[in-house]
C-alpha cells in the first residue's frame, strides 16, 4: 500500500560531442562583476571545453557538468557551458574574490577577475548555533503593547521592537511580529537577530519565499553565520529546493561542525535528492552528536528505505516516534514537528496517530501544503475519500501541483 509519495526529478539524457582539438584557453568578459548568492554569471572566453563543437546544460543531461568555476574558493552551480561561454549561478557562501574555471579533461585552469559578494569580511560574525535543526524560535519578550506616555527613547530602539516582536510570535500573531521586526530594520537595517526572527515569522506563515530572502540577507551581513544556513536548510526543503537546501546544509556543517542541526537537515536534502548513502553518513554524524534525536532518527529511516534495507527501517521510525514525542512535550506548539511526527507514524502504519499529528501541524500552521497533502493520502488510505477531497481543495488554493497529484490519487483508486 501506498504510504508516502517521494517527488523525483526526471532529466533528458545528453552528452557533449567531442570536437577534433583542443584550443587554448582564456576568460574575456564576466557579466555581472559583483553580486549576492544565486546571482546568474556569463564567464565567456575560449578553450573551456578544450574544443570548440559541443555545449551542456543542465536541464539537457543528467550527466555531471565538465568542470566547476569557484568564486573565491566556493563551487558555483552550473547552468549551461560550452567552449566559449558558461553561465553559473553564484552559490551559497562565497566572498569577494577571483572566479576560477576548471576543467580537468581538458586541462583547464583560469583565474578571472575579482567578483564582488556584497557583504564586509570584517561584519561576518558567527551567532550561537542553536540547539534544534528547525530554525530558533524567538525568545519570549515583554507584552506588545505599550503606549505609556512617559515611554523613554529606548522603546523605539531596535531591541525594544524586537523584544514587542517576539511576544507577538510566542503568541502565534506572526503578522504582528513580522510588523515589530520591519520596525527594527528600519531603526537597524543590520539587525541580525531581527532577521532571524523575521524569517521564521514567515516560515511559520508558510511564506517560504519570503523567509528564504529574509534569512539571505543575513549572509550579506555574518556569511558564516550557522544558523542561518541552518534556516535555510530547513526552508529550502519546504519550499522544494532540495539542492539549494543540500548547498545550505554543507555550508552549515562547515562553519559550526560539531553542532548537530546541520548535518540532520543536509540528511534529509540528501534524502530528496535521492543520495541515501551520503545521508546515512550525514544522519550518523547527526546522532553522534546528539543521540536519540526522534527527527534525525526519522531521516535515517528514510535513507534505508531509498536504500531498499527495510530489516533497518522499522526500529529505526520506531526510535523516530519516540524521540519526536518527548520532543513535542517540550515543544507542543511547533507545528513542525507535529508533521514529523505524523510522517514517522505513517511509516509505522499508525494511520490515526498520523491523522491526528497532521491535524495538530495544520491546525497551528495553516499555509502547511506538505502537512495537507500527507493528511489527504493517510485519509485515502484509511478508506475516508470525503475528507481527502476536502484536504486536495484546501490544498489546491496554495499548491496546484500537489493538489493535482493528490486529486489524480484519489480518483485512481
Amino acid at each position: 500500500m501506498l504510504r508516502t509519495l517521494i517527488l523525483g526529478l526526471f532529466l533528458v539524457s545528453s552528452a557533449i560531442s567531442a570536437g577534433a582539438q583542443q584550443r587554448s584557453a582564456s576568460i574575456t568578459a564576466i557579466m555581472p562583476t559583483f553580486g549576492h548568492p544565486g546571482t546568474t554569471v556569463t564567464i565567456r572566453g575560449a578553450g573551456f571545453s578544450g574544443f570548440e563543437s559541443g555545449a551542456w546544460g543542465k536541464e539537457l543531461t543528467s550527466e555531471p557538468a565538465p568542470g566547476a568555476v569557484e568564486f573565491n574558493g566556493v563551487p558555483g552551480e552550473i547552468v549551461f557551458w560550452q567552449d566559449n561561454l558558461i553561465t553559473v549561478k553564484v552559490p551559497i557562501g562565497a566572498s569577494t574574490g577571483p572566479i576560477r574555471v576548471i576543467n580537468p579533461g581538458a586541462r583547464v585552469q583560469l583565474t578571472g577577475a575579482s567578483f564582488e559578494v556584497p557583504f564586509s569580511e570584517g561584519s561576518a560574525r558567527a551567532s550561537s548555533t542553536g540547539e534544534t535543526s528547525r530554525p530558533p524560535t524567538p525568545k519570549g519578550g515583554n507584552e506588545p503593547e505599550s503606549n505609556s506616555s512617559n515611554s523613554s527613547d529606548s522603546e523605539g530602539s531596535a531591541e525594544a521592537f524586537i523584544t514587542r516582536g517576539n511576544a507577538y510570535y510566542q503568541r502565534r500573531d506572526y503578522r504582528s511580529a513580522i510588523n515589530q521586526y520591519d520596525r527594527a530594520l528600519a531603526v537597524s537595517a543590520n539587525s541580525v537577530d531581527a532577521l532571524e526572527a523575521r524569517g521564521l515569522s514567515y516560515s511559520r506563515l508558510g511564506m517560504y519565499d519570503e523567509a528564504i530572502s529574509t534569512t539571505n540577507r543575513i549572509l550579506t551581513i555574518a556569511p558564516r553565520n550557522p544558523r542561518a544556513y541552518v534556516s535555510l536548510c530547513w526552508y529550502y526543503s519546504l519550499s522544494d529546493q532540495h539542492q539549494a537546501a543540500a548547498d545550505a546544509g554543507r555550508m552549515a556543517v562547515k562553519y559550526a561542525p560539531e553542532n548537530y542541526a546541520g548535518y540532520t537537515n543536509l540528511c534529509r536534502a540528501y534524502n530528496d535528492l535521492g543520495r541515501y548513502q551520503e545521508a546515512v553518513t550525514t544522519c550518523g554524524r547527526a546522532l553522534e552528536i546528539k543521540p536519540g534525536d526522534g527527527e534525525t532518527y526519522f531521516y535515517l529511516g528514510r535513507a534505508y528505505k531509498g536504500l531498499k534495507q527495510p530489516a533497518r527501517t522499522a526500529p529505526l521510525f520506531e526510535k523516530a516516534v519516540a524521540g519526536l514525542l518527548q520532543y513535542l512535550r517540550e515543544n507542543p506548539d511547533d507545528a513542525d514537528g507535529h508533521y514529523l511526527l505524523a510522517n514517522a507514524y505513517t511509516e509505522t502504519k499508525q494511520d490515526e496517530q498520523a491523522m491526528r499529528a497532521y491535524v495538530k501541524a495544520i491546525d497551528l500552521k495553516p499555509r502547511f501544503p506538505q502537512a495537507r497533502y500527507n493528511l489527504g493520502v493517510v485519509f485515502f488510505i484509511m478508506g475516508r475519500t470525503k475528507e481527502a477531497l476536502d484536504q486536495q481543495k484546501q490544498l489546491n488554493t496554495m499548491d496546484p501541483a500537489r493538489a493535482a497529484r493528490l486529486l489524480q490519487l484519489i480518483n485512481g483508486r
